[in-house]
């Protein structure tokens, strides 16, 4: 299996290469002729990595956070989070472990880009800290998901409790189709975490450098790209806005039903909803559960002032395409879409839809999103 990991890692990034492996000798299947899941044999995170104790302060937190995150007793200095089970989630669970066991920050694209104990020991000792400031940190609000000449840029907003590593699949996709293309997305979907004078500067040394520039935003991450390009001094080159899964309500604020949780909904009731729009919680820990649930209102908080300090605005010279799912219990209505949106934009947007998609396509339809988008960069 090992060798099996190896070898998918020279064609897969690290994220989409799966975290467990067996071999079986058939496929169960039901009467009906499809995948019996119950069947399958039930396989862990377990390490096949030879060990290696932890040899310093930093090494014995990593590990321990390790162990505390995915459950598992054991954990070696060359093991790596994603292969013992750990996905995007639990890895947003062990930043804050990290912290809480070394008193060190990482970011959640730390844990992506460099998933070994080993690595994240050196990443949170002081020498290397001090390296990886000067070398990888080149932006504090933003993480760039792909290398490529700024031919276009692409800059990509969250959802509402969503981050910088929900576009991972989306940015692999476009890669194929576009290979100059540079993709970047916000690390969080609020003001609050992210310094808005600073990510307008680092976002406009990109518009700056690039060839030109499309913009991408999911959901409430809508209300922050219009925030942006709203902001920005030179415009002309932004050549395409893309919406995807978003509608500005008619009359009471975006996301109201969820910033109010006593009067409206109730946790449980939140989680529901965003798991009939498409939300995965599999796997996830349950005080993790409440973090994202915390996340999601706070975000759709930001998202709603910043579409109420927009209203009766209307964007000219900048041409815009909303992509919607027609599975997406969010959006009821798709004949909607476009005249609430025409209200923003001098030019008539277009709009594409996904059929039988729900709310989070930009992760499972990742490829047809990164055709839309291609079409509208050309």
């Amino acid at each position: 299996i090992p060798e099996i990991r190896d070898i998918l890692a020279f064609t897969l990034p690290e994220y989409m290469i799966p975290a467990y492996m067996t071999q079986i000798e058939e496929i169960p299947l039901t009467r009906n002729g499809k995948l019996d899941k119950r069947a399958l044999p039930q396989i862990g995170g377990r390490s096949e990595r030879e060990y290696i104790a932890p040899r310093n302060a930093e090494e014995e937190a990593i590990c321990a956070a390790f162990s505390e995150v995915l459950g598992i007793e054991k954990v070696g200095v060359e093991d790596n989070f994603f292969e013992l089970g750990g996905h995007s989630l639990k890895a947003i669970w062990l930043v804050k472990q990290i912290e809480a066991k070394t008193g060190r920050k990482i970011s959640l694209n730390d844990v992506l880009k460099s998933p070994y104990v080993k690595t994240l020991a050196a990443l949170i000792s002081d020498d290397a800290e001090k390296e990886s400031k000067k070398i990888e940190n080149r932006y504090e609000t933003l993480s760039q998901l792909t290398v490529g000449k700024n031919d276009p840029a692409i800059i990509c907003f969250p959802f509402a409790g969503g981050f910088d590593s929900s576009y991972w699949k989306l940015s692999e996709e476009i890669h194929k189709l576009i290979p100059k293309a540079t993709v970047y997305s916000l690390k969080y979907a609020n003001w609050l975490e992210i310094d808005f004078n600073t990510a307008m500067k680092e976002i406009t040394d990109i518009v700056e450098a690039a060839e030109s520039v499309l913009i991408y935003c999911h959901c409430g991450g809508s209300g922050m790209a219009l925030k942006v390009y709203q902001h920005l001094a030179d415009k002309s080159k932004v050549k395409h806005l893309i919406i995807g899964a978003s509608v500005p309500k008619r009359h009471k604020k975006l996301y109201e039903k969820i910033l109010a949780p006593d009067r409206y909904v109730s946790d449980e009731e939140l989680k529901q909803s965003l798991t009939e729009s498409g939300f995965l919680w599999d796997d996830t820990p349950d005080d993790l559960q409440q973090d994202v649930l915390n996340q999601f209102r706070k975000d759709a908080e930001s998202c709603t002032k910043d579409i109420e300090e927009l209203y009766g605005t209307v964007f000219q010279d900048i041409s815009c395409t909303a992509v919607v799912g027609d599975a997406d219990p969010d959006i009821p209505r798709i004949e909607d879409v476009q005249p609430r949106w025409n209200r923003y934009f001098e030019k008539p947007i277009g709009l594409s839809v996904l059929h039988g998609a729900n709310h989070y396509f930009h992760k499972e339809r990742a490829k047809e999103l990164a055709e839309i988008i291609r079409r509208c960069y050309r």
